[in-house]
């Protein structure tokens, strides 16, 4: 009788636990995922994807199955449920301390605002290392909103971010610019029928002629940009953005509204836009030597037995040369350290910081703030925007993405200092009213860095107007 009762009560268990999803051993069968040091911080035996509360273990999930779906020829679905019914170690970039510090910082409502009323807007940030690995992130503020995940899942529009990657880095590479180049801020006539109207405006809402493309980049002149984009040409930006940084969501067909447009390409209002992990990972080329690496959060992802089904061997491409990278980050560290520079909070004494405010506005409102920052260690990105509850971005409190940035990075140990620059650069002084090498006649003089084959002339102009 006992044998009778004994077998099928076993075996009945036995079904009931597998189709549950537990093993023999009554562990329930599911992916973890581990950080940089090799230690668990996440279970997907405590919930369904819906239900991941750490923004990390979500965007990590994500890229994971992308790739079962790459590897195993797995449709969306299928990966998921891969993922829920094995026990799959996922081992992934993330940085326990880094990602803390971050946590700890996005706790605190004084982050956000200055005010003693909360602010209602949403928030995200992203850094990682020069090898696109993202070591920590938050995708958002708001927990009802839990779903929605800004760091690394949303596409968001970029603004003046975009000026650098789009514009001024190809525009340097092709020697359409140099580091003094002289360019004109005066905007184009637009007619409509309202009318003719002048296009675009700038921040500071002025336009002061010629400037040099230093204090262009520094105060975020939308005119310049713009300039180029028509000397470069649409089709040739989008190439470069599509086939050397990644942007995959640009819309370049011509029967439909597209970014083939200097409003797109210029000022950074795209059709689809980016995530900002993606944004954030494009900056990596101004580093010094001009590679790109695409971001991730993932290093291996292994069955129980330790069979490895995906290994990241994520190799960086060159996109522009160490030269134009080289003197591309001496412009942007006059975002920080001008005089008028848009992200002048960012600076970190002792540590050089190089970086690009963004701001969108629609109807003339502002919708989203954007910052993406780099010392030479690590890379961060940060977006501010509106929640899906909010019928405007809350400006009351002023706090930016800029000051969001350096409240987070300053609690960051930073073990490198100094960008390392291109040794095929050279520095030379230049006339600040001319954009030329100084002559013995110049009187306002500063230091810009060049390739090495830049031919220029030196200034003749002050030495004329001193013999007058």
């Amino acid at each position: 009788m006992r044998k009778k009762w004994f077998i099928p009560v076993t075996v009945c268990v036995t079904v009931v636990a597998v189709s549950v999803g537990y093993s023999f051993l009554g562990k329930k069968q599911a992916a973890i995922f581990l950080d940089q040091d090799g230690k668990k911080f996440y279970d997907l035996s405590e919930g369904k994807k819906e239900q991941i509360s750490d923004d990390y273990a979500s965007s990590a999930f994500d890229e994971t199955v992308k790739i079962l779906q790459s590897e195993k020829g797995y449709t969306k679905e299928e990966a998921e449920r891969f993922l829920y019914k094995k026990d799959i170690v996922v081992e992934t970039t993330r940085d326990p301390k880094l990602q803390a510090q971050l946590e700890e910082a996005w706790e605190q409502e004084k982050t956000f605002t200055r005010s003693k009323s909360p602010t209602a807007n949403e928030a995200a940030m992203v850094i990682m290392d020069y090898e696109g690995q993202i070591k920590a992130l938050k995708g958002n503020r708001d927990q009802d909103n839990a779903a929605k995940n800004y760091a690394t899942d949303e596409l968001i529009q970029i603004g003046s971010t975009i000026k650098p990657l789009s514009v001024y880095a190809l525009a340097m590479e092709e020697k359409v610019i140099h580091y003094s180049s002289l360019v004109e801020d005066k905007p184009s006539v637009l007619q409509g029928m309202g009318g003719a109207r002048l296009w675009p405006t700038n921040a500071d809402g002025e336009y002061a002629g010629k400037i040099l493309l230093e204090n262009a980049i520094e105060v975020s002149k939308n005119t310049v940009p713009v300039q180029l984009v028509q000397t470069l040409g649409e089709e040739k930006i989008c190439a470069f953005l599509r086939e050397k940084l990644a942007f995959t969501t640009l819309v370049e067909e011509e029967d439909k509204e597209n970014d083939l447009q200097p409003s797109a390409l210029a000022l950074g209002y795209l059709s689809k836009g980016t995530t900002l992990s993606h944004l954030t990972s494009c900056y990596r080329i101004f580093g010094g030597d001009g590679s790109y690496y695409k971001q991730t959060t993932i290093l291996r992802v292994k069955e129980e037995d330790g069979t490895i089904i995906y290994e990241n061997k994520n190799k960086g491409n060159q996109v522009i040369s160490s030269e134009t990278s080289s003197i591309m980050n001496q412009l942007l560290s006059s975002v920080v350290n001008g005089e008028r520079g848009t992200a002048r909070n960012a600076a970190i004494k002792g540590t050089q910081v190089i970086g690009k405010t963004g701001t969108i506005a629609e109807d003339q409102n502002v919708s989203s703030r954007l910052f993406v920052g780099a010392t030479p260690e690590y890379i961060a990105g940060v977006w501010l925007g509106k929640s899906e509850k909010q019928t405007e971005f809350d400006q009351r409190t002023y706090i930016t993405a800029v000051d969001v940035w350096k409240t987070v990075m300053d609690t960051v140990t930073l073990e490198k200092n100094s960008f390392e620059l291109s040794g095929d650069i050279v520095t030379r002084d230049y006339c600040e009213q001319t954009g030329l090498l100084a002559g013995d006649a110049c009187t306002s003089i500063k230091q810009g860095v060049y390739h090495k084959e830049d031919s220029l002339d030196f200034c003749s102009t002050c030495a004329k107007k001193k013999r007058k």
